[in-house]
């Protein structure tokens, strides 16, 4: 009687192959997945760049049609304030009332995340100040003190080098 014992199961160099073939598609899943995210991130900074952009041109061109605000309203730092003018600019570029911390604040209340209001010296000082890692995907509102009028800029951080085109609406 000749027995002969049946292999049952994988020997240990089939197992270790199929392990490596499924380490490599997860190493090239991740880094897909992680350039899917990325373009994400981006495309909803750009977004959201574009529609911040849209209320704050809508603010300014309600305000040089001449529709007045309620004078409690948070914009009216930004725009005409029913019985009065426009504001000063001192007042446009006050650090913690003024128009730039007025869109933020409303935009945040709209339910916009990641949107600073900012006051900066000059351009240089903006750069220095915006582009960052942390800053990925923020949008500053910001008016500069070197400036002598009433100007909103606008920039949004897509990512750690790359800022998006820089916008400016006077009011």
């Amino acid at each position: 009687m000749n027995m002969q014992k049946k292999q049952n199961g994988f020997s240990l160099i089939e197992l270790l192959v199929v392990v490596a073939i499924i380490g490599i598609l997860a190493a090239a899943g991740v880094v897909g997945y992680q350039n899917y995210t990325d373009n994400a991130k981006e495309n909803v900074a750009k977004s959201n760049h574009g529609s911040i952009l849209q209320f704050i041109k809508t603010t300014q061109q309600g305000a040089t049609a001449g529709i007045l605000l309620p004078s409690g309203s948070t914009l009216s730092t930004c725009a005409k304030v029913s019985g009065g003018s426009t504001p000063a600019i001192a007042a446009f570029q006050t650090v913690t009332s003024g128009c730039a911390d007025m869109m933020a604040a409303k935009l945040t209340a709209d339910g916009f995340d990641n949107v600073t209001g900012e006051i900066y010296a000059d351009a240089t000082a903006v750069t220095a100040g915006v582009v960052s890692l942390a800053n990925e995907g923020k949008t500053f509102i910001y008016t500069k003190t070197d400036d002598i009028t009433k100007t909103l800029y606008v920039v949004t951080a897509i990512n750690e080098t790359t800022l998006s085109t820089l916008a400016t609406i006077v009011f």
